[in-house]
């Protein structure tokens, strides 16, 4: 049965939702707005324009995804905006996820620089570091995370999910096909573990 091409055109012309009408705020608008955030936002370098655009959609859509261009700020983003949800109290720990180690040294030099408080883990070989509570960011690959889901049962995976009020999936389009194939083990231990 063939699609009308009336129908496809009403398809294509339908009004989407977008954040442009951010993207429209004068840079001294977005300052303001960041000022007025209770409790202020403590940020250890100067954000760029479009982070703080993304900084504040973040936190008007928690489940927002930001896909800037290679080089563009990400990590500085998620970690003032994981920062700023631990000082309201919203969450305590994060997991980032990254395709490989050379990225895990990555993350280690983007919190040094962008949020120094933070304590960070690697889970590199074991698990202890995803069970310990005093660790806040645990950077972990893709890999390790599916042979630590594949290892123990599912279920649990979803308890550990539980620990972690943030997920960071770092370089996401490394495993896109992955994340977007509901028959993967990525895709299956991601959607168990956020559940």
């Amino acid at each position: 049965m063939a699609i009308s091409a009336q129908i496809v055109q009403a398809f294509l012309d339908r009004k989407l939702s977008d954040s442009d009408t951010a993207k429209r705020f004068t840079d001294e608008a977005l300052d303001a707005k960041i000022r007025n955030l209770q409790p202020y936002p403590v940020m250890y370098t100067q954000p760029r324009r479009h982070q703080k655009i993304s900084f504040l959609l973040s936190l008007q859509y928690p489940n927002y995804a930001i896909f800037l261009d290679p080089g563009l700020g990400k990590s500085k983003v998620m970690l003032d905006l994981y920062a700023y949800r631990v000082r309201c109290g919203l969450i305590r720990r994060c997991l980032v996820l990254v395709p490989n180690t050379v990225l895990i040294g990555n993350w280690y030099e983007q919190i040094e620089t962008h949020q120094p408080e933070l304590s960070m883990g690697v889970s590199d070989s074991g698990v202890d570091v995803f069970w310990d509570e005093d660790v806040q960011v645990v950077i972990c690959t893709y890999a390790m995370f599916l042979r630590w889901c594949k290892k123990y049962d599912p279920k649990r995976t979803g308890k550990l999910g539980k620990l972690f009020g943030m997920l960071v999936l770092d370089e996401s389009a490394a495993d896109l096909a992955g994340l977007k194939n509901h028959t993967t083990g990525t895709y299956k231990y991601l959607r168990q573990f956020v559940k």
